[in-house]
């Protein structure tokens, strides 16, 4: 794997970890009604799928297990606004999506690790 593909799976996990950090130990009601953590959690939502649309094909054909194309459509709504942002969808993503995709980074990690 190249090394620009190790650091948009670093940056990945981060945001993940991110995200995750910002959630931790609040339910969907605190959720949207705070607007520092909504803004924070959008926006690291939005730089995965900005992150994974700049990634290479062979990165996404190598790790093609993961909805990438998802991630990317899922930042484009949030970045184009089509209908508004649904903080159900924000909220879904968060606690369904998000603890996997950081799961699989460390794991691609891992591999990479063994593999040098």
């Amino acid at each position: 794997m190249k090394k620009p593909d190790r650091i948009i799976v670093q940056k990945i996990g981060k945001y993940c970890q991110d995200i995750l950090r910002f959630t931790n130990g609040i339910d969907f009601d605190e959720f949207v009604s705070n607007e520092e953590k909504n803004y924070a959690c959008v926006f690291a939502i939005s730089q995965i799928g900005e992150i994974v649309n700049a990634s290479s094909d062979e990165f996404k054909e190598m790790y093609s297990t993961k909805p990438w194309r998802e991630m990317v459509a899922v930042r484009n709504r949030i970045v184009h606004n089509y209908g508004g942002v649904k903080m159900g969808i924000i909220w879904e993503v968060i606690g369904h999506n998000i603890p996997d995709l950081l799961a699989y980074t460390e794991e691609i990690l891992d591999k990479m690790e063994t593999l040098e």
